[in-house]
């Protein structure tokens, strides 16, 4: 919690779907869950991915979302993918996050299919890992209660399909 502590601007805000909240409440909240599953034999871990930046001298904008896993005893492991945004400031030569919106809270079930045998193909990995976060965060955040989000990788005349289906409200046929 202090190495998380650290990334925040003391005054920072945390805003979820149920209400905002001092970060030194959240903090104490997620710390408090850290020691609860510990004592349970769980574990767990986050990686954060970027979408997007935008930053001036003093001032930044971030969006993108985390992976939230957590492993319990027995080995199961429960996902939760949040997309986030981020307001920072630069202080004392450091970026400190000053307003924290997460659009999504709780679980969503993430079911991943991968074909066995895939061809190998010719492609810029860091631009494809970048283009399935973003679609795999809009799915998110636009699913509205539908928590549920597919995504399947399938060979497809000498290339690698990527689908990426939410249940959400939808785009109109119109736009």
């Amino acid at each position: 919690i202090a190495g998380m502590a650290a990334t925040y601007h003391p005054d920072a805000v945390v805003v979820t779907p149920q209400g905002t909240m001092p970060v030194a409440r959240a903090l104490a909240g997620w710390g408090q869950a850290m020691e609860a599953m510990k004592r349970n034999g769980s574990r767990a871990s986050v990686a954060f991915r970027f979408s997007l930046r935008q930053d001036g001298a003093e001032t930044a904008f971030e969006s993108g979302m985390f992976n939230y896993a957590v492993t319990d005893s027995a080995g199961a492991t429960t996902r939760y993918i949040i997309p986030f945004e981020a307001l920072l400031v630069r202080k004392d030569g450091r970026w400190l996050i000053v307003m924290e919106r997460q659009f999504a809270q709780g679980q969503f079930e993430v079911t991943t299919t991968i074909a066995p045998a895939l061809p190998s193909i010719m492609a810029d990995v860091v631009a494809v890992e970048r283009a399935v976060e973003n679609l795999l965060a809009n799915a998110i955040k636009y699913s509205g209660d539908a928590r549920r989000v597919e995504v399947t990788v399938s060979p497809g005349h000498g290339e690698v399909m990527v689908r990426v289906r939410d249940y959400g409200i939808g785009i109109a046929r119109r736009e």
